[in-house]
């Protein structure tokens, strides 16, 4: 029979079971950002969805601190841009090219690729301030800004969508949600805000040493770091997808 007792960590045992708890609350209210040319601004959906794309697929210059996101999908780059539109009323054309890449079955292919970049200097200077991200952010070093952890349920939906538009992928034929980073931080940050909105994942990682090259531009990428997978499977996977608004069409 079991029962409810509190344990310090050390003192657990492989014969006990751990409860989690998968809930969130309901009131919270917005984050208060610094104000922007007099106006009043809040960590919103919109900020979010940019966040959570820039940690997928984005990445900020070393050289000039600027913020750029990127996406094989133009709806994605889409969504980027209009929610730079409405927080910042800025507009940035958006850049494409094609590339060549491999399939999984080792074919070939031509792709779009799709980048936006920040080019006005106050922007990338705000974004960098409040969100607190330098040019330490690399792929391997990414992690959820500490702001999103106090922020509403709505928040936290649209930053994840962002995530999973970039490095997510969505099997309806198996009911899996899958998400892969390099970063462990962030793959920590990812799986607890998961739980927080009812959604338990599994997570492995596949070492370097058994990771493929693979092909972009004519030239093969060896992989340098280890990969972490989550996977959130059956009703949880029903469950995360509910609080997911995803611009990918590949991924709906």
């Amino acid at each position: 029979q079991l029962k409810y007792e509190w344990k310090q960590a050390k003192d657990l045992t492989s014969e006990d079971y751990l409860v989690l708890r998968c809930d969130y609350p309901k009131d919270l209210p917005y984050v208060e950002l610094p104000a922007w040319k007099g106006k009043r601004m809040v960590l919103d959906e919109n900020i979010a969805y940019l966040i959570g794309q820039f940690l997928s697929d984005g990445w900020f210059e070393k050289d000039n601190g600027r913020f750029c996101f990127f996406s094989t999908s133009s709806t994605v780059i889409d969504r980027v841009q209009m929610a730079l539109k409405m927080v910042f009323d800025y507009e940035q054309t958006i850049e494409g090219w094609t590339y060549d890449a491999l399939k999984n079955d080792g074919s070939e292919y031509t792709g779009i690729a799709h980048q936006l970049r920040i080019n006005r200097k106050e922007i990338n200077l705000y974004l960098a301030s409040a969100m607190g991200i330098d040019i330490s952010w690399k792929a391997p070093t990414k992690r959820v800004p500490e702001l999103f952890f106090q922020s509403p349920r709505s928040v936290l939906e649209s930053l994840l969508s962002g995530l999973f538009d970039g490095d997510g992928s969505v099997h309806c034929d198996r009911n899996v949600i899958h998400y892969g980073t390099i970063s462990p931080k962030l793959a920590d940050d990812v799986q607890l805000i998961m739980q927080h909105l009812g959604a338990l994942s599994r997570r492995y990682v596949q070492k370097q040493k058994d990771l493929h090259p693979h092909l972009y531009q004519g030239n093969f990428i060896t992989p340098n770091h280890d990969f972490i997978n989550l996977e959130v499977r059956g009703r949880f996977a029903q469950k995360l997808a509910r609080s997911l608004t995803l611009q990918n069409i590949d991924k709906k």
